[in-house]
């Protein structure tokens, strides 16, 4: 990924109390790059119905579910526009809900997604699933998930951890781009299953890249753990513990690599996290 400003940042939204507080984040953000806010909500079709009244009826529910969303969505676009000072252009999209997110990405070359998320956990997680993680894994952006609990829309000190550095340098470069003139404090937390092998080489490599990119931030501060419990949440406790407020995880594309920072582990942290989680592909 090549180190570019951010410009233009996509907001899905649903009107609840999760999306508006995901929205108070990229207010923010919005105004520190200068950038482009894109609202996006995406109505669900309703099911067509045979014979010939019955489908009148349904396209004329459609029709006005999508003029009441539209109108909805403008209101508050325009609100952001004359109150925020941005540039902020409201967007309807139809059909589900994940696909048509990552299908805007796409079409507006977006550089950022900023959604909420509530933070779900055990069984209602595979009954409900994420909206925010289906987005986070499929979106060709990175994805800035504001967990509704979370109230920080300005960050001070990160965690990024890493197990396998190369091509960990990419992903920083976006990271430095995000974070802009700003240079808050920095972990850089290496990870390690207990039954890992090559582990010297491992801290090795961390301790290069911390080399290369200490004189960018404030502090750089390094630390490591070898362990047999949950990787997630062992992240999650660990960053809690350190006071930081906002966690960076990363993730390849392509059903061939087993990447640490992909699946069980992404989807546990987008969804469990009560600190914002920027994941970068």
């Amino acid at each position: 990924m090549e180190n570019k400003v951010i410009t233009n940042i996509l907001v899905p939204t649903d009107f609840s109390e999760c999306a508006d507080n995901a929205m108070q984040a990229a207010i923010a953000v919005a105004k520190f790059h200068k950038a482009r806010l894109t609202l996006v909500h995406v109505v669900a079709p309703i099911p067509e119905l045979y014979g010939l009244e019955e489908d009148r009826a349904t396209k004329e529910q459609q029709q006005e579910l999508l003029e009441t969303q539209t109108e909805r969505i403008s209101i508050i676009a325009a609100a952001l526009r004359e109150e925020q000072g941005l540039f902020v252009g409201p967007l309807i999209r139809i059909g589900q809900t994940i696909t048509q997110i990552c299908e805007t990405v796409a079409e507006l070359n977006i550089d950022l997604v900023i959604m909420g998320t509530h933070g779900i956990r055990g069984f209602r997680e595979f009954l409900i699933g994420s909206n925010t993680y289906g987005v986070t894994e499929k979106s060709r952006a990175p994805v800035l998930s504001i967990p509704l609990s979370s109230k920080i829309y300005q960050f001070k000190k990160i965690m990024f951890p890493v197990r396998n550095i190369p091509n960990a340098l990419e992903k920083y470069l976006f990271l430095k781009t995000f974070m802009g003139r700003n240079t808050p404090k920095l972990v850089v937390y290496g990870i390690y299953k207990i039954d890992d092998t090559h582990l010297a080489t491992a801290y090795k490599r961390v301790s290069l890249f911390v080399k290369d990119i200490r004189k960018e931030w404030s502090e750089v501060k390094v630390a490591s753990v070898i362990t047999e419990e949950n990787l997630a949440d062992e992240v999650l406790e660990r960053a809690i513990e350190m006071r930081c407020d906002l966690i960076v995880i990363t993730a390849k594309v392509g059903k061939s690599i087993k990447d640490f920072f992909l699946g069980k582990f992404a989807q546990q942290m987008v969804n469990h996290s009560t600190l914002p989680v920027l994941h970068i592909k």
